[in-house]
């Protein structure tokens, strides 16, 4: 009995997606007390699912000789996302609680390992049954930079047509409506 129970104790080992010396980090918590909490909440299970779910999802796609090289890619990816999650240098950088059931939270966002500057993200939050919850993800539009103008190059065409040399004629921008943000769920 006891050498079965030790060949399935190192079969069960062999196959585990973790090496024994490295240990899951604990399921992310949520905090929905404030705005920033719940941001900062997001943030932390975004994190914990990369670091810890092992997507197979396309493991479909590669033969089998090709997948045992294809897992070991993908877990030493959860690896160095461990110490080095892009999101791990996000930062709130403005909390507007606007009511006692409405509020905006501006963050600086980091997607990727690559990423060298930050996207500017604005949050809407809502409170419901005393949680605060996203209602809107918004970015920061990038055809006006934010300004809520973007260059008219109609104008600019016409104006040179006219021997007119303008810096640089402005309209509403058209992407973002003038409000400077794009929403990521409302169109």
């Amino acid at each position: 009995m006891k050498p079965l129970a030790i060949s399935l104790a190192f079969l069960l080992l062999a196959c585990s997606d973790q090496h024994p010396n490295q240990t899951k980090p604990p399921k992310a918590l949520f905090d929905f007390s404030t705005p920033d909490n719940t941001i900062k909440s997001t943030w932390r299970v975004s994190t914990w699912k990369d670091t810890t779910q092992l997507d197979t999802s396309d493991f479909e796609f590669f033969t089998s000789s090709r997948l045992a090289s294809e897992r070991e890619n993908k877990k030493q990816m959860m690896n160095t996302l461990r110490t080095k999650h892009p999101q791990n240098d996000n930062s709130i950088t403005d909390v507007q609680i606007k009511s006692d059931s409405y509020a905006v939270v501006e963050a600086k966002e980091y997607f990727t390992i690559a990423q060298k500057d930050p996207s500017e993200r604005r949050y809407i939050l809502s409170k419901e049954n005393g949680k605060w919850k996203i209602d809107d993800s918004q970015y920061k539009c990038f055809t006006c930079k934010g300004s809520g103008f973007e260059e008219d190059f109609d104008q600019k065409l016409s104006d040179i047509k006219q021997g007119l040399y303008r810096t640089e004629p402005k309209r509403k921008c058209t992407k973002c409506n003038q409000t400077g943000w794009v929403s990521l769920y409302k169109h």
